[in-house]
């Protein structure tokens, strides 16, 4: 849970520039009230946040992403994701509300949001 925060002006190499949540089946990511803004990500995935669902079992998808009265903006990746990367999640328990994902950049794919 990121609750009435504001991750800002961080930088990674590879994966997640503000957030990097590796995750059990079954978990959920929940953002709210909060910022995610002009982080960097330079060579991956997931400029604002990046999420993925871990299982040793390659055909389960079980991560469920909550992000509610949040802002996602100027965001950057070198690949894809610029804003948000979600690997393996479950399209039916993700709920973005009341949130403004904007300018974000993704070098390949997904400047906003790309889910996988």
């Amino acid at each position: 849970l990121v609750s009435g925060s504001k991750l800002s002006g961080n930088t990674s190499l590879f994966t997640g520039g503000a957030l990097r949540a590796k995750l059990s089946t079954s978990s959920t990511l929940t953002v709210q009230g909060s910022e995610i803004s002009e982080n960097n990500m330079a060579l991956g995935d997931g400029g604002g946040v990046w999420a993925k669902s871990y299982s040793s079992d390659p055909n389960v998808t079980f991560l469920a992403i909550t992000i509610s009265e949040s802002l996602v903006s100027g965001n950057t990746a070198g690949n894809r994701g610029g804003g948000l990367y979600f690997y393996k999640n479950d399209p039916t328990g993700t709920l973005i509300k009341k949130s403004q994902i904007k300018g974000n950049h993704g070098g390949t794919k997904g400047g906003g949001i790309y889910a996988f």
